[in-house]
């Protein structure tokens, strides 16, 4: 326990800013960074409506000349995710407020040194209920998948049909 305390402090004293183009962070809670493209804060579920899952995302790696995240950052952000699912520490579960406008959206950004991960809500009609361990072994599989394998620079998973999304890129 006293290692996780020890790794946690260590790692909030090196929690880079973000910037999200048109967004811009509202609060920050250590990792997390509560994001909004207009006039919402994310808040946490409290129980939350079944959450959405991410079990037939389609996964697109996306390559080219810009800069890629450490791999190893974007790990850490992984472990975050899961470690803020824990009970003790307020659930498994949070909610992205439904987007403001047609052509925005709210999300839940968490970030470490050159790597982020954003969990986006596209609908203007309703809030999006979220697991913490849903997005930890999403930011998994695009950090393996996009970042290592593909040797991409982002990474994004969205489900088909569907207005949200989860992506890892370079902060």
């Amino acid at each position: 326990m006293r290692f996780l305390l020890a790794l946690a402090i260590t790692l909030l004293a090196a929690v880079s800013a973000i910037h999200i183009d048109g967004c811009k962070v509202v609060h920050s809670d250590g990792f997390v960074h509560h994001v909004t493209c207009e006039r919402s804060l994310v808040e946490r579920a409290t129980p939350p409506s079944r959450p959405v899952e991410f079990t037939n995302c389609t996964s697109s790696c996306l390559t080219g000349s810009a800069g890629a995240p450490d791999t190893q950052h974007c790990g850490v952000i992984s472990c975050v995710a899961s470690y803020l699912g824990e009970p003790v520490r307020g659930g498994p579960y949070f909610t992205v407020p439904a987007a403001p406008a047609s052509n925005s959206y709210n999300a839940v950004a968490i970030s470490f040194k050159s790597c982020i991960s954003l969990y986006a809500n596209m609908d203007n009609t309703k809030a999006l209920n979220a697991s913490f361990d849903d997005w930890a072994s999403r930011i998994t599989a695009l950090n393996t998948d996009c970042l290592v394998t593909a040797q991409g620079h982002a990474g994004v998973c969205a489900p088909q049909n569907q207005p949200y999304f989860i992506q890892l890129k370079h902060a």
